[in-house]
């Protein structure tokens, strides 16, 4: 008897679209038929605008197939048809403080199928499927992001807040004493960065690939590639700080072409969108059953024929694969020292956190077949496992797959890693991300015992070395001031830009950043930071 596979655990952040909602739907029905087969598990939604309306169906486990039925052939056009207006008429609404449609029609559709549901609040949908559901909108009052929503505020009308476009659903307020609040796509249109990092559960950003645009002819176009370019900016902050998957929806349809959408979106296009995104969720899915699986420390090995293989198995790299460079353009090794956090307050005990990232590409006619990790993890006894080691590769944001084996060398006490692509890594391949973070007892512990301790990085696998390399340490705030000194006397500390540029801060507000980034490393120079107690030159 085999044991089937638990279902793989994602958190879903979904761009907004406008009437690309149609291809939303298909890859939201795909979704759904994963979920309904225990291949995946989905745990949190968050979404913006169009993103917002489709997450809200999947958390509420509403059937998408029948939404798509309904709008083909009843709902959609009532929709569209309410959202003809002609240009002058346009003007005069706007020219009156009144937006050019009403969202009346939406609203009532809406209301009628969370209904069904018996769904009246956020709160209400987060009990129908235990699915962590979040609507984003934009706060106009304080310029920021909003998405603190209430359990008990409206589920539809959080929904038309993250839907409100300016001028077309939302206009000016006529007094002070409310909040604007409008399509959160001016802000977060790709709300990925609003969920957090988690070893035990894959995120997920759905989004559109970028096609080109014509230029606009008309008071709406102008309008509507206005809202565009703000949305599409807020896209490239969300993508460049994305450390999940990314999953590109290729469609024709546009924001604002709903009734092309009617007619072309929710046919043979639909069917195929959906194909497209159960391909790739399964193939995520598949992916992910083939990481490290739950084993007893391997190191501790006792088995002869064992022994001999995990040695082979590291001769063969030091032989071989060390020998075969590649371009390393940037390393990041970020620790959170979860370990200095004071006794009686959160998280106190927890181990500390090694998130360790390199970008590399393979140098000409010099395919990358793996790569080396040692482990940090010093208790003997200790797991091995997905939660204790979490590793990611990607290639422009799509996920490519590993196998991870673990290796011993006999004339050292390190615990090896080898992680193999599936598929050799060449130069047409471009930039390679490869993530690893662990769970690390005992890492830093010395700062609380000593007073000092040390981060050092070498790889002599770099041709030509390292372009660009960070040490960072995020630690809790009330632990002190700490000095910090690289090796040799190199290095630049890291400034407040380098923080927030390279997504280097901890997401615990009660914690503190300080490091140093090195720049045009030699080959097989080592770098390092030396962290001791005291006050410092500076600290974030």
């Amino acid at each position: 008897m085999t044991n089937k596979p638990s279902p793989l655990k994602i958190r879903l952040a979904i761009q907004g679209g406008g009437a690309k909602i149609a291809a939303l739907l298909a890859t939201m029905e795909a979704i759904q038929d994963l979920q309904r087969q225990n291949i995946i598990q989905v745990i949190e939604v968050i979404g913006t605008s169009a993103g917002a309306i489709v997450g809200a169906f999947l958390a509420a486990d509403i059937d998408i197939a029948k939404i798509k039925d309904s709008l083909a052939h009843t709902n959609g056009k009532q929709l569209v048809a309410h959202y003809k207006v002609s240009a002058p008429a346009l003007l005069y609404r706007l020219f009156f403080g009144k937006p050019a449609w009403n969202d009346k029609k939406l609203r009532q559709w809406l209301s009628d199928i969370f209904d069904s549901k018996k769904i009246t609040t956020i709160g209400d949908l987060k009990k129908a499927k235990n699915i962590n559901f979040t609507p984003v909108s934009t706060d106009l009052s304080n310029r920021t992001p909003h998405f603190l929503y209430d359990d008990n505020k409206n589920l539809v009308s959080a929904l038309l807040d993250s839907s409100g476009l300016p001028y077309l659903f939302r206009v000016w307020g006529h007094n002070n004493s409310n909040a604007i609040i409008v399509d959160g796509g001016l802000c977060e249109n790709l709300p990925a960065p609003l969920l957090d990092e988690d070893e035990n559960c894959s995120t997920v950003a759905i989004s559109f690939k970028k096609r080109p645009t014509d230029n606009p002819t008309s008071l709406f176009s102008f309008s509507a590639a206005l809202l565009d370019v703000a949305i599409e900016s807020s896209m490239e902050k969300a993508r460049k700080g994305l450390s999940g998957h990314l999953y590109e929806i290729d469609t024709h349809l546009t924001t604002f072409g709903f009734e092309d959408a009617l007619k072309t979106g929710l046919g043979d296009h639909y069917l195929l969108k959906k194909k497209e995104a159960l391909d790739w969720f399964n193939a995520l899915a598949s992916s992910k059953s083939r990481s490290l699986p739950v084993m007893r420390n391997p190191w501790l090995e006792t088995n002869d024929t064992a022994r001999f293989l995990m040695n082979s198995l590291s001769k063969i790299y030091q032989s071989h694969h060390l020998k075969s460079k590649y371009i390393l353009y940037q390393m990041k090794c970020v620790v959170e020292a979860n370990c200095l956090i004071d006794e009686g307050m959160p998280f106190f005990g927890s181990p500390a956190r090694l998130m360790y990232e390199l970008e590399i590409s393979a140098l000409p006619n010099s395919p990358i077949y793996c790569i080396y990790y040692a482990l940090l993890n010093e208790p003997e006894g200790s797991l091995l496992t997905s939660d204790t080691l979490h590793i990611r590769a990607h290639k422009n944001h799509t996920t490519i797959n590993t196998f991870q084996v673990p290796t011993r060398n006999n004339d050292s006490a390190l615990k090896e890693i080898l992680i193999f692509f599936e598929q050799p890594v060449t130069q047409d391949d471009g930039l390679i991300r490869i993530s690893v973070t662990e769970q690390v007892v005992g890492l830093v512990s010395k700062l609380r015992l000593k007073g000092m301790d040390n981060i050092s990085y070498s790889n002599p696998r770099a041709a030509g070395g390292i372009k660009e390399a960070f040490l960072v340490l995020n630690y809790p705030t009330a632990f002190g001031d700490l000095t910090i000194n690289p090796s040799q006397g190199k290095g630049e500390q890291i400034t407040d830009l380098d923080v927030n540029k390279y997504d280097l801060a901890s997401k615990n507000q009660h914690f503190r950043s300080i490091g140093y980034v090195f720049r045009d490393v030699g080959e097989d120079e080592k770098i390092e930071m030396i962290m001791s107690k005291g006050k410092g030159d500076r600290f974030i």
